[in-house]
């Protein structure tokens, strides 16, 4: 047993710094997993808000287009309606009666 005694305290030392070892290499991967995680997300958080607001001038002259369009299209039918002698406002009837 008293010749066992130093190979057993280096066994054991030398299985304890390889388990520590192996446990902070999986730490180290877990960390280096989160952090480009993170980084991910922060460019993707930055390219979205970046797009929005790069969509926002964009988003409101379709706003203005649509605008101008339905204010012509109105103004043209109202100006056609004026110009044309033989138009008539159709009557209306209660089912066909009136």
């Amino acid at each position: 047993m008293r010749n066992n005694l130093p190979a057993v305290l280096v066994g054991s030392v030398v299985v304890s710094f390889l388990a520590g070892y192996l446990i902070c290499r999986q730490r180290e991967a877990q960390q280096r997993d989160q952090w480009a995680e993170r980084l991910f997300r922060q460019l993707k958080d930055r390219l979205g808000e970046r797009s929005r607001k790069a969509a926002a001038p964009v988003r409101e002259g379709l706003e203005y287009a649509r605008a101008a369009a339905k204010q012509a299209s109105y103004t043209g039918s109202r100006y056609a309606h004026q110009l044309n002698p033989f138009r008539r406002e159709p009557r209306r009837r209660f089912l066909g009666i009136l």
